[in-house]
């Protein structure tokens, strides 16, 4: 579905399948945010907030609403409804980020995606050539139990530790590490290959 130019639900597809047939399947990682970021981010805090709403709406009630004019009880509906509205407004973007957030990596390099709304979207990409390192974090209890984290790149400029690309809510990041080191690894031996080959005909 196409909505804007900036809010297209196929443009994942459509960079990834771009990028398989430039590298081959096999060389191309599409990284998309796993289902624990919907659960952390907008199924539980969303049923908190009904659980709550329901909550307050009882004890409303309770009170002797004979006591409230209708200008009083006109304004407390309106700021239930508002109030209502801010928290699932700031649900829904993150469940946009859960479907639309996503990173493409390839041999020659890493880019990130970010829905920041539905006019608009930011990306961050960086060549494999000026990577540093390229390390997994899964601190605290809930990353490990449910093997999920966030996989850094930091280029080789970087001298005061701070990543140029993070892809947070990553699921198994140590199998994904491996995978992209090898497919960056690999598609650099076989050039370096080709390369000397070159070479070594011209100089026959």
């Amino acid at each position: 579905m196409r909505i804007f130019s900036n809010f297209d639900t196929k443009f994942k597809e459509k960079l990834y399948n771009e990028f398989k047939s430039k590298y081959g399947e096999e060389n191309v990682i599409l990284i998309t945010r796993c289902k624990y970021f919907l659960w952390f981010n907008v199924l539980i805090p969303l049923f908190f907030l009904e659980i709550g709403y329901i909550i307050l709406w009882i004890l409303f009630y309770l009170v002797d609403l004979g006591e409230l004019n209708s200008f009083k009880w006109s304004m407390y509906v309106f700021l239930f409804v508002l109030g209502h509205l801010i928290i699932w407004g700031k649900i829904f973007k993150k469940f946009i980020d859960y479907k639309m957030d996503f990173a493409v990596i390839t041999p020659e390099e890493i880019i990130s995606y970010n829905q920041t709304g539905i006019f608009s979207r930011s990306s961050r990409s960086l060549d494999v050539d000026k990577i540093k390192t390229i390390s997994v974090d899964k601190k605290w209890l809930l990353r490990s139990i449910f093997n999920f984290g966030s996989i850094i790149f930091l280029s080789e400029w970087d001298d005061t530790w701070h990543w140029d690309i993070e892809l947070k809510f990553v699921a198994s990041p140590e199998k994904l590490e491996e995978k992209i080191t090898r497919i960056i690894w690999y598609w650099k031996f076989n050039n370096e290959i080709s390369r000397f080959k070159q070479e070594y005909k011209k100089n026959l």
